[in-house]
């Protein structure tokens, strides 16, 4: 919120509200210590609303407070096949969106596996690699599932697929329908196929910006996540060994990475509506070519975490709040400049 020619930062709850007078109980940073104050509801507010419930408050949220508020960050969940056809109206990007199509039968799996030697199942709605599958062909064309559990990977071997329905119902009924997806052979760092993770924030000036990437390592699993057992790298280190390239090569990786990210951004703010910030995941296969896997509504930074950079991790957290008070109209000079990843 704004107070005079200051801007104060605060938390609260969608529970904190006192709806009658239009206030809030909030935790505000007064010197060194965090204190409740109740304070008017912001003019700008930053929605970190998670699941089910913290969807529906989101929602409450933006209805009760009209346009006098600006309530940034609160897409709903995308769902994979929105945001795929999303970016297909941009033909820049059609190049880099993996083969995909919408599942209804097992048969639709066995005619893709004609074409393909291996693809993915996600459940349209889930996230943090949640009720994905993989399916590919051995040498006696006896199917291989895979899936990651809770704590490791599980390898069913099947003569045929019909059953197959029967391993992702458990996942439908929060997942929506199920997308078939071709297996992008992603480039290796030491043995492990690795994916990234590139966080496009919002600026002072209202810009999109990368905030960080971390390279997510598949640690025998067919998820990245850390959370699956995967580790992180830096991009740097990446390039450098495995492609051979500089971070700041003319026209390299990192660059032609970095201007792909930005066109899914602006594409995905374009059919949604004003974002503050988008977690793209990308991978790079091992020919050198660059993907555009799946785009997360409302990022988590625990990729990102994982590489205990402070320079990066003070940037997700305070662009954010740089994106809220340029909504206010409010300028300092004391804000950051641009930083490279």
């Amino acid at each position: 919120m704004q107070q005079g020619s200051l801007s104060i930062c605060s938390f609260f709850s969608f529970g904190d509200i006192d709806w009658s007078k239009k206030l809030i109980k909030a935790l505000i940073l007064e010197d060194t210590k965090w204190v409740s104050r109740i304070m008017p509801i912001p003019t700008v507010i930053y929605d970190r609303c998670f699941g089910k419930y913290g969807r529906e408050n989101s929602l409450k949220l933006r209805n009760a407070l009209g346009k006098d508020f600006k309530i940034i960050n609160s897409m709903p969940k995308l769902a994979k096949w929105e945001t795929i056809m999303a970016l297909r109206k941009n033909p820049k990007l059609l190049s880099h969106i993996p083969i995909t199509s919408q599942y209804h039968s097992y048969e639709d799996v066995e005619l893709a596996l004609k074409k393909y030697k291996a693809l993915y199942l996600k459940p349209d709605l889930l996230y943090k690699g949640k009720g994905v599958f993989k399916v590919s062909l051995d040498e006696k064309n006896n199917y291989i599932v895979e899936h990651r559990n809770t704590h490791d990977n599980e390898i069913i071997h099947l003569s045929n697929l019909k059953n197959l329905d029967m391993l992702l119902n458990k996942y439908r009924a929060a997942g929506g329908g199920y997308l078939i997806q071709k297996e992008i052979k992603k480039a290796s760092f030491k043995g492990y196929p690795f994916d990234l993770r590139v966080l496009f924030q919002k600026n002072w000036k209202g810009l999109w910006v990368v905030s960080g990437i971390a390279v997510r390592l598949g640690a025998g699993s067919i998820i990245t996540s850390p959370r699956s057992g995967g580790a992180v790298e830096e991009i740097s280190t990446i390039l450098r060994e495995v492609f051979q390239e500089d971070i700041t090569e003319s026209d390299g990786l990192y660059e032609n990475l970095i201007d792909i990210g930005k066109s899914v951004v602006l594409a995905i703010e374009k059919e949604f509506g004003d974002c503050v910030e988008l977690g793209l995941d990308m991978s790079i296969d091992v020919n050198g070519e660059i993907w555009i896997i799946e785009v997360n509504g409302k990022p988590l930074k625990v990729s990102l975490k994982w590489l205990n950079n402070p320079i990066i991790m003070d940037r997700c957290y305070n662009r954010p709040i740089e994106y809220a008070v340029f909504l206010t109209g409010f300028h300092s000079s004391d804000l950051e400049l641009e930083a490279d990843i």
